[in-house]
């Protein structure tokens, strides 16, 4: 079947005998036929007779090539005759394969047309990957036409050459010309000129931009956020061609994302201030309370009571302190690599913990592994001075044992490092344990008034990676003193 037909001049005028063109088809690697006037197939060379069959001998062209009983409809056979050659792409129903097909008009001794030299050159392949590359592009624009992503081209100077329907919506166009026709450098695009020169910067910089976010103009003059990603396509002498990329409409996430931030800075204002205010309040509560109990004349019910005062007063005070610690440690940013020596800096915690309690009631045991380093810096030297407070603070009459050893934690992956704080005090009930570590909006275990102070601690530790469990210095006996285990990653080299 021919594809394509068009004329492409005279054919040969000098007399040809049909030996001569019969050693000429000879010669050819391409499939070659001979056909005379009357559509006789005169001769078929090795390449015919291998694609077509042996047995040409009077048959006619559309028998032998075609498989046909009738003269095939699209026939030029007339136009050769006249002396036209006669160029055409046909697909054979016989051989299965696609050829590039020129028919020459072969003149006799008269001058007339003799002969149809016949010559098909084989593009089954070229055919076949044509017609693979064409479905690809076919493919690849309906895909590109059907996405929910707006998809663009433009010149490195800045011209659209071409836009998706997506991204035409997106901008409240009615049509992908409309926003062809606009530059996509300009501020009917941009609402920020410096947030694109940002973007050509980080282009120039890097080769590529992935996920940009931007705050682009609609054609009503309302304003959106996007996510845009740019990519260089080389052109023909390897330099910079034109640029793809993709625009993908975040808006909603965005806009919760920045009222998210703004409810939080207005959260912590709030805090900030009552924190403040009630940090004025309880302030001359602490110091009036603290010198009535000096007052060695004041009546024993009296001093019974402001010690009360003195110790809820004392305890919103930590609890403020805390309040405003952990707020500070949720504003670090991500990935902080401060460190904590254990080796090195245990010793003076244990020292400073002692210090705040009568010589010889605390007794304290470490054993360390030399140059042990955990993430965390100066916020894990105040819950390990917290937790060991603890124990000195409810330690049974006679003083406390604490003793503290550091190990590695786990097997494979990044590694940690597992820090056991134990004490001989009064341990924690069974029946409080689940109580002390829920989330800050449960009850609280305030008997102790260690349960909260944990519970900041898991807060603060979680921030850096590591996590706080609770349980029984001797397992399953509560009253021989409480274990605190925290576990840390090992911290970042700074090198």
């Amino acid at each position: 079947m021919a594809t394509e037909d068009e004329g492409v001049g005279q054919g040969c005028r000098s007399h040809m005998s049909l030996e001569e063109l019969k050693a000429l088809v000879d010669s050819m690697d391409d499939v070659a036929h001979i056909v005379d006037r009357d559509l006789n197939v005169v001769y078929a060379n090795a390449a015919g007779r291998r694609d077509f069959g042996q047995d040409y001998g009077s048959r006619k062209c559309y028998q032998y090539l075609h498989a046909r009983s009738d003269k095939c409809p699209w026939c030029r056979h007339q136009d050769v005759l006249s002396g036209r050659a006669i160029r055409f792409q046909w697909q054979s129903v016989v051989s299965g394969r696609t050829y590039e097909l020129i028919d020459i008009p072969i003149p006799g001794a008269d001058g007339r047309t003799a002969f149809k030299l016949e010559i098909a050159k084989d593009v089954t392949q070229s055919k076949m990957l044509e017609d693979a590359l064409l479905d690809m592009s076919q493919r690849y624009r309906a895909m590109v036409e059907n996405a929910v992503e707006g998809i663009f081209r433009t010149t490195v100077e800045g011209r659209f050459l071409s836009v998706n329907p997506a991204l035409a919506h997106m901008f409240g166009y009615a049509s992908v010309d409309e926003l062809m026709a606009k530059d996509p450098m300009s501020s009917d695009i941009w609402v920020e000129p410096s947030q694109r020169v940002t973007l050509l910067e980080r282009f120039v910089k890097e080769g590529v931009v992935r996920n940009h976010e931007v705050l682009l103009r609609r054609v009503d003059g309302s304003t959106f956020w996007a996510s845009t990603s740019v990519r260089a396509v080389a052109g023909p002498g390897g330099g910079l061609g034109v640029l793809d990329g993709m625009v993908i409409d975040i808006d909603r996430r965005k806009r919760a994302e920045l009222g998210l931030e703004q409810a939080l800075a207005k959260s912590r204002a709030y805090f900030d201030l009552l924190a403040h205010d009630i940090a004025n309040i309880i302030t001359p509560v602490i110091i009036n309370s603290e010198l009535v109990m000096l007052d060695q004349d004041a009546p024993a019910d009296a001093m019974k009571r402001v010690a009360g005062i003195l110790r809820q007063a004392q305890r919103a005070a930590s609890l403020i302190s805390d309040l405003r610690w952990l707020e500070t440690v949720e504003r670090l940013p991500e990935g902080e690599n401060d460190q904590f020596d254990l080796s090195d800096q245990l010793p003076s915690v244990i020292e400073f913990v002692k210090a705040q309690y009568p010589a010889g009631s605390m007794t304290v045991r470490s054993s360390v592994p030399p140059g042990v380093r955990v993430a965390g810096g100066d916020h894990v030297r105040r819950v390990l001075t917290g937790i060991m407070d603890n124990s000195g603070r409810y330690a049974k009459e006679g003083g406390v044992v604490v003793g503290i050893t550091v190990t590695e934690a786990g097997s494979g992956g990044a590694r940690s490092w597992s820090i056991d704080v134990s004490d001989n005090g009064p341990g924690i009930p069974d029946a409080r344990k689940g109580a002390i570590m829920p989330s800050l909006t449960s009850e609280r275990d305030i008997n102790r008034g260690v349960a909260s102070s944990l519970q900041f601690y898991s807060l603060v530790l979680a921030h850096f990676g590591g996590s706080i469990t609770i349980g029984d210095r001797v397992p399953g006996d509560p009253d021989k003193g409480a274990r605190v285990v925290i576990t840390l990653p090992e911290a970042a080299s700074h090198g």
